[in-house]
């Protein structure tokens, strides 16, 4: 069995907060008052286990509450970072803007998991998926109002 360490865990849940916000490393370090190298070492997990007070500064600059990203380690459940077959997808359903949107992540996932896309493919892919989808959904809502 594959034992990731509540690092790993947290640098993964990290990630995919801050592709799902479409906010760039660097943009993320400097709304966290964190390097850009600190915040990089935390998201690979080669941070065993982060300060507390580097997860609340990441926390704050990505918008979300310090729970989010302390999901799947020990006393925080995954229930929201939980596919129906019980596969890890580290992407919440309210990080995604449309059903379309998810259900292509969604594709992108399996393929990922069947060894159909490499990791560095799979992030970079969905990356811009998580843009086109954040952009649609702005200007959906610009020409809305």
């Amino acid at each position: 069995m594959d034992t990731q360490t509540p690092g790993q865990i947290i640098g993964a849940n990290i990630r995919a907060v801050r592709m799902a916000g479409m906010f760039t490393r660097a943009e993320a370090a400097a709304r966290s008052g964190i390097s850009e190298q600190t915040l990089f070492m935390t998201e690979q997990g080669k941070v065993a286990r982060p300060r507390r007070t580097t997860i609340e500064r990441i926390a704050n600059a990505l918008e979300v509450p310090v729970e989010r990203l302390l999901e799947g380690t020990d006393g925080v459940p995954k229930h929201s970072a939980q596919r129906s077959r019980g596969e890890s997808l580290r992407v919440r359903p309210e990080d995604i803007a449309t059903d379309e949107a998810e259900a292509e992540i969604n594709r992108l996932f399996e393929l990922r998991q069947s060894g159909g896309v490499a990791a560095e493919e799979y992030h970079a892919r969905l990356q811009t998926l998580l843009r086109a989808y954040h952009y649609r959904m702005e200007r959906g809502s610009a020409e809305a109002g």
